[in-house]
């Protein structure tokens, strides 16, 4: 409940200014523990392509890899989240506010990966869910062609994975298996990556040595399944759960779900 209390009071604070009687108050934080050390820092910019509102949304996102677990979120989330940490998670809400005012998080889902099991997390409304999935198997054809990606000689290789036909760079010269998203299974991180319908685009703009380490909160996610995180992804989209929580979505009269405008949304996987 307390993240939620957090996410109200920054919108607040940065649309109305935060009230004087609270600005002095200490923040509580979920706590955090580390995962594992972090060996590189992956910087990708990420956009994507709506075909029912005929929307194109851009994000920045960050890869964490580590020996054992990799974490991929957005780029301003880890931000606050160092910022956090560097002050020892001891903050006021008149600092957080002040100090976090320009970060704007767009890309709402986040990825933990442990060995072979990628932990996919989001919230839906106030619902914060996740599910494992265990059977990423990505069969890819390498390819002689290269292209240099961020500084990098680079090796193509293409596979077709849940509905999607994927053309992926990666690097010999970063010898981690993984990269954006779910990618896997190539000798070298990814550092490209789209579909070939046009709608996902994953580049790397900057790989550098770690900030800081890979770290988890200890929150509650509800865990459901890979195809349930799915259907409520497109309802919460199309507006079927939009003044709702999934487990409780507002009826009409007739008892059908009442619907909304659509919001943006352009899954990554079809099937």
């Amino acid at each position: 409940m307390f993240l939620f209390s957090f996410v109200a009071l920054s919108l607040h604070s940065q649309r109305l200014g935060l009230p004087e009687s609270v600005k002095n108050l200490k923040a509580k934080f979920l706590p955090v523990y580390i995962v594992d050390s972090a060996r590189l820092e992956c910087v990708y910019a990420v956009s994507e392509v709506d075909t029912v509102l005929g929307q194109a949304r851009d994000h920045e996102v960050i890869l964490l890899v580590g020996r054992d677990y990799s974490k991929f979120l957005d780029l301003y989330r880890y931000k606050k989240d160092s910022l956090y940490a560097s002050h020892n998670f001891d903050m006021t809400w008149g600092e957080i506010t002040s100090l976090t005012a320009d970060f704007r998080e767009s890309y709402k889902e986040e990825i933990l990966r442990d060995g072979n099991t990628f932990w996919v997390r989001k919230t839906f409304i106030l619902d914060p869910m996740e599910y494992g999935d265990s059977s990423v198997v990505m069969d890819w054809t390498l390819h002689s062609d290269t292209l240099t990606v961020c500084g990098y000689l680079c090796r193509k290789a293409t596979t077709r994975f849940r509905g999607n036909s994927w053309e992926v760079w990666y690097s010999d010269d970063l010898p981690f298996d993984g990269g954006p998203w779910k990618f896997c299974n190539l000798p070298g991180l990814v550092l490209k990556a789209s579909d070939a319908c046009g709608l996902h685009d994953f580049t790397a703009v900057e790989v550098r040595l770690p900030h800081v380490a890979v770290i988890d909160t200890k929150r509650r996610w509800s865990r459901i399944s890979r195809e349930k995180y799915l259907e409520l992804s497109e309802a919460v989209a199309d507006g079927r759960l939009r003044y709702s929580s999934p487990s409780n979505p507002i009826l009409d009269g007739d008892g059908n779900v009442i619907k909304s405008t659509r919001w943006f949304y352009s899954p990554l996987e079809l099937e």
